[in-house]
């Protein structure tokens, strides 16, 4: 058995039983944390290795479960692991007790403060589940004051990923946010059984921009009022949303564009939508996107399949370097298409310069609270890969 999976099984023990307030079985914290330490590991290009993964499945675990010791946590997952999670146990009440929390783990080593940015990460993202504007204040101000600090010792990524995450839970309260940069995650939806609570799902998980893919069976009267829903739901957020391929559904819906290759040109679509209308393009290659930035009409331009897609099939990949020498190309926003599945990719992109990462099938699920969490986890990556690549 490896150290994660023992961790893992360890987990599964202590926590047996324990709830997260919003009533999800308690594990399923630590596994989150986990996740999100090798999400921003990646983002940040930082070296981890599978101690780190244990202690942030063991994090709570001390804490939590008094049938298990830091001896014990030795025994089974090595000295390291034990010493970490001791670290990230915090014993007291009040504001002294925490403020002599977080001033051991600005002692402690670096790979420790990660879990701990990384937990306090998927704590702010559960956040929108209890809606609690004086708990969410509290929450933030303790971020700002404390964890928001070991991020600057480590990482602008996990700064930028500390303050998304900040973002997002106040504006799940209706709470003021700080001015963000026109970019992020760019989802991408098709009509199923379970779309509106896929698109709450999302506007909660901190996306950008949401396109409604028309294709499909219904009648244009059928699309333009699913359309107006999604439009009521984005523009509460203040989420720009669009319609791909049809400017007509686009103008009757009051809502921007999205064009492929073989669509009408955006001028045509300029013309019918107006100037302030946001009009994007598709291309799949430097050649077209010099053509489209030269063009003038599109808002912002896709370039893709990044990567090989199953949706993207007619068109060969153009791979990270190609994408690079874009964002380099022109001063429009770029949406990197095709192949983005994992919040690594979507780090990748960010990390080249695209200002919009689009995502259709990794979150496509009926599962809304998957959906959300994925969401999450793709805009902390985003975020976290866009400050690394920086200049």
């Amino acid at each position: 058995m490896s150290l994660v999976e023992e961790a893992d099984r360890i987990a599964v023990d202590a926590h047996a039983g324990q709830t997260r307030r919003h009533g999800a079985p308690y594990v399923s914290h630590p596994r989150a944390v986990a996740s999100i330490v090798d999400d921003m590991a990646f983002a940040c290009e930082l070296a981890i290795d599978d101690a780190v993964r244990a202690t942030a499945l063991l994090h709570d675990v001390l804490e939590d479960c008094p049938r298990y010791s830091a001896s014990l946590l030795a025994e089974r997952c090595g000295k390291d692991v034990a010493a970490a999670v001791t670290d990230l146990t915090k014993t007291g009440k009040g504001e002294s007790a925490t403020a002599a929390y977080y001033q051991r783990l600005h002692q402690a080593p670096t790979t420790t403060k990660l879990v701990k940015i990384c937990d306090r990460l998927h704590n702010l993202s559960e956040l929108h589940k209890q809606p609690d504007g004086k708990k969410v204040r509290s929450y933030v101000d303790e971020t700002l004051g404390h964890v928001r600090p070991l991020a600057l010792e480590l990482h602008a990524g996990l700064v930028a990923a500390v303050d998304d995450a900040i973002d997002n839970a106040r504006a799940n309260q209706g709470l003021e946010t700080s001015a963000q940069p026109d970019s992020g995650l760019y989802a991408i939806v098709s009509p199923s059984a379970s779309l509106l609570l896929r698109v709450q799902a999302l506007l909660d998980g901190g996306i950008a921009r949401l396109q409604l893919r028309v294709k499909g069976d219904l009648d244009d009267r059928a699309w333009l009022a699913l359309a107006q829903e999604v439009q009521a739901k984005c523009a509460a957020r203040q989420v720009a949303f669009v319609i791909n391929d049809r400017a007509d559904l686009a103008f009757a819906a009051d809502c921007g564009v999205h064009l492929g290759d073989r669509d009408l040109p955006s001028s045509c679509a300029r013309r019918l939508l107006g100037r302030s209308a946001l009009v994007g393009a598709s291309t799949h290659d430097l050649e077209q996107l010099r053509g489209a930035d030269v063009d003038g009409n599109a808002c912002h331009l896709a370039l893709g399949p990044v990567w090989l897609s199953s949706t993207k099939q007619t068109h060969p990949t153009v791979g990270v370097d190609v994408l690079r020498q874009a964002c380099a190309t022109t001063s429009r926003p770029i949406v990197a298409i095709g192949g983005i599945d994992t919040p690594a990719r979507a780090a990748e992109a960010a990390r080249a310069g695209a200002a919009f990462v689009a995502v259709l099938k990794a979150l496509s699920s009926d599962d809304v609270d998957s959906v959300h969490g994925l969401a999450r986890r793709f805009a902390l990556s985003f975020a976290a890969g866009r400050a690394t690549g920086a200049p």
